[in-house]
């Protein structure tokens, strides 16, 4: 491994939540504090979302270790159960015995009751939820419920809900409406920009033991900050795999260089962009050619057609004349009776003058 390397104690990139690594910068000091005394204030229902990676579950562990010893904790790690089975879990935590306990009613009462007597002796519960976006509504409605468990003063109950961004627009459900309106604190977990990164970064080296000057500078850590999108757990990994190429290199510096051993995934997307153009203008020229040649196709074939138009002979020029003498024309008709087209023109519509000649063309041939 690196770490003899380096000059390391231990792993500095590890992505399993270690309080020993927990870098108090970049507000995730102030979150926690805030929560703290959102907390021992009694507001009852409070909600921290942040992104995958971004630190939730290091929060948590962090604000469980600093809340004061009167608090009993709950932790619930998979929220995605039934109103009930949460109900049994709870007082499973607490060492409630609920074996003869068979209703939701009974459970709520048995839990109120306990906390109605921790709170006489001046001890106070509270339930800390992770991934709490994989809640049902059902459950989440029971988590509004536990939260009306209070005496005249206080919550019997504070509830710390930490979740990804899907958590509110769950809570956009109008059907869960009362709960959103009970949530007292909210609280945005943001990434990490480029200094913060960077001290990040060297921070957990020199928490690991390392000695030198620090080892990751301004525009590494630049780079890193736009492929992780300052995400602590896929920073992580990065500069763990990063430190793993300076030691295969024999390098104890890093380099912008070093990006180009990383899996695909980080380092071929300008080749993948290209990849992609290229894709691209072959489809757009595949189209073109395809369309020229249809349209040369569509053009010879109108030439063809008008071609055999202009060849054929034309049907008015040879058309018989009618051998039945009884048969006139309309103007003949029009001649023998007396009326000229003189008189028709004075007729409003060519409609008119149209059906006038018929009328007089068929009486003429019922004569004859």
């Amino acid at each position: 491994m690196y770490c003899s390397f380096f000059g390391l104690q231990k792993l500095p990139f590890k992505i399993s939540p270690d309080l020993s690594f927990f870098y108090k910068h970049a507000s995730r000091d102030d979150i926690v504090q805030a929560l703290l005394y959102s907390v021992e204030r009694g507001d009852g229902i409070i909600k921290v979302v942040g992104e995958v990676g971004v630190g939730k579950t290091t929060l948590l562990r962090l604000l469980a270790e600093k809340l004061p010893s009167h608090y009993q904790k709950v932790y619930i790690s998979s929220p995605n159960l039934s109103s009930l089975d949460l109900l049994k879990f709870i007082c499973s935590e607490l060492n409630l015995k609920t074996d003869q306990i068979t209703t939701k009613l009974d459970l709520i009462n048995r839990l109120n009751g306990f906390l109605i007597e921790e709170y006489r002796q001046g001890r106070r519960v509270v339930m800390l939820i992770d991934e709490a976006q994989s809640m049902t509504l059902d459950t989440l409605e029971e988590i509004r419920l536990l939260g009306n468990l209070e005496t005249e003063e206080d919550k019997l109950l504070q509830m710390v809900l930490f979740g990804q961004p899907e958590l509110d627009m769950t809570l956009q459900d109008s059907r869960i409406k009362p709960l959103k309106d009970r949530i007292a604190c909210h609280v945005l977990i943001p990434p990490l920009d480029t200094e913060e990164v960077m001290r990040y970064l060297n921070y957990r080296m020199r928490v690991a033991g390392y000695m030198g000057q620090d080892l990751f500078n301004l525009s590494v850590s630049k780079k890193i900050q736009k492929l992780t999108q300052g995400l602590p757990r896929s920073i992580n990994l990065m500069a763990d795999k990063l430190l793993m190429i300076a030691y295969s290199k024999g390098d104890h510096n890093l380099k912008l260089n070093h990006f180009k051993c990383l899996d695909p995934e980080h380092s071929s997307r300008r080749l993948q962009w290209g990849l992609s153009v290229a894709l691209l203008l072959m489809v757009v020229v595949l189209g073109w050619n395809l369309y020229g040649t249809w349209s040369e196709r569509h053009s010879k074939e109108r030439l063809l057609v008008t071609s055999e138009i202009s060849d054929a002979p034309n049907q008015a020029d040879t058309k018989q004349p009618l051998d039945s003498p009884s048969f006139m024309t309309p103007v003949q008709i029009a001649k023998t009776l007396g009326v000229e087209f003189n008189e028709l023109s004075k007729m409003v519509t060519l409609k008119k003058k149209r059906n006038a000649l018929f009328k007089r063309w068929t009486m003429m041939n019922r004569l004859f």
